[in-house]
Formats: structure tokens, C-alpha cells, sequence
């Protein structure tokens, strides 16, 4: 299978013969692929996995056309660009490829780098979802161990002094826990916002918060 990245052309005269088009021709990092017909950009949408499909401005004046390829390609969740897709003469056609090989250059990168983005945000989303699961599993059996703890402490007199020392190791042990769990809040503490995209990090109001956190640990300390 190809290396190449794949672009899907919908022109309403179909081109067959490489040579016709200068920009496919002279782009040898992309296999193009050409289609006039709704049903068979359909197949060709099931075969291969395309990183951008162009549609010649002439299919957008087709209003029941364009929606149904619109369609198609928004199901996939393929971008999409309307523009004018001269391939018929290849020397007057040179001017305008060189545009159109910038533009798929532009948009390709644009992907890769939305997709980027949204492999980050998941990321994040994930590891503050852990978080706060996290915490909140530890947490409330440790209040129960540490209230325990207190108790046996306040008899501390009445114990043996072997079983007073491990229970000291134990609260110490349990103030460990509680400060790791304190940390994981710090991560659940992102302030997220829900857009069409999908949650997305509110990066100002996140740094505010934790600005906001380590002052007033600051001012404890003092």
C-alpha cells in the first residue's frame, strides 16, 4: 500500500489520464484521485483513507449534489475545499496548480495538526478523569484510617508503647497518601469547556486557578 498521502478531486468532467492535470503531475507525494460521480466517491471513501477531498466550484451551482458529497465527506470527517480544479490544458493550467498544490500543502498540514490537537486534549481529558477517580476512590478510605488513627492516639497512654510507634508510622504513612491524592486534585482542577469540538481546555482560567492555589499555600506557609 501507498505512503502517499491521498486526495479525493470531485470535478464534473472526470479526468482519466494523468498528464491531463499539471499539479498531479508534478506532485509526486500525493496520489490523486478523480470522480464526477456521488456513488463511486462512496467506494472510493470506503477503499482508502484520504487526508482532504477538493470539489470544483462548477458541483456547488448542483445544490442536491453538493449535499449529498458533503455528506459523504463530513461522516468521515474529511475536510473539505471548494475551488476551481483547471486540469484541461496543463501549460495554462501551471499558473493555478502551483495555487492548488500550495493550498492541499496548507490544508494537509492543517489536519495534522487539528488532529494533533485533539489527540492532546483527549489525552488530558483522560488523565484528569483518572485523576479525580483516583482521588476519590483513596480518599475515603483513608478519612476512615486516619479518623481511626486519631482515635487510638488520644489513648496513646493506654498502649503499648511497640503498638504506639507503629501506629504513628501508620498516620505518617497515611498523610503520604493524602498529600499524593492532594496532587491528583491538582490535575482535576483543569477547567474544561464543552464546544461543538468537543471539552477543550480553558488554559487562562486553569493557570489562574492554579496561580490562585500555590498563593494561598504561600500565605499559609507565612
Amino acid at each position: 500500500m501507498s505512503d502517499k498521502r491521498k486526495i479525493l478531486i470531485f470535478k464534473e468532467n472526470q479526468i482519466g489520464q494523468r498528464g491531463d492535470c499539471e499539479f498531479r503531475a508534478r506532485d509526486t507525494g500525493t496520489d490523486y484521485f478523480f470522480t464526477a460521480d456521488p456513488k463511486a466517491m462512496t467506494a472510493l471513501l470506503d477503499k482508502y483513507e484520504f487526508e482532504l477531498m477538493m470539489i470544483d466550484n462548477s458541483i456547488a451551482n448542483d445544490s442536491d449534489r453538493f449535499r449529498e458529497i458533503m455528506t459523504g465527506a463530513s461522516e468521515r470527517h474529511l475536510p473539505v475545499v471548494v475551488t476551481r480544479i483547471d486540469c484541461s490544458v496543463a501549460d495554462h493550467a501551471q499558473a493555478k496548480s502551483e495555487q492548488t498544490e500550495s493550498l492541499i500543502k496548507k490544508l494537509v498540514l492543517r489536519r495534522r495538526q487539528f488532529e494533533s490537537a485533539i489527540d492532546h486534549r483527549e489525552t488530558l481529558n483522560i488523565v484528569s478523569e483518572t485523576a479525580a477517580t483516583l482521588s476519590h476512590e483513596i480518599n475515603n478510605p483513608l478519612m476512615a484510617i486516619t479518623a481511626n488513627i486519631e482515635m487510638l492516639l488520644r489513648k496513646k497512654r493506654q498502649l503499648d508503647p511497640d503498638i504506639s510507634e507503629k501506629i504513628s508510622a501508620i498516620k505518617h504513612a497515611a498523610e503520604r497518601i493524602r498529600k499524593v491524592t492532594h496532587k491528583l486534585t491538582d490535575l482535576d482542577a483543569l477547567k474544561f469547556r464543552q464546544t461543538a469540538a468537543g471539552r477543550m481546555i480553558e488554559i487562562d482560567e486553569s493557570i489562574d486557578r492554579k496561580v490562585l492555589h500555590h498563593t494561598e499555600k504561600a500565605e499559609k506557609i507565612d
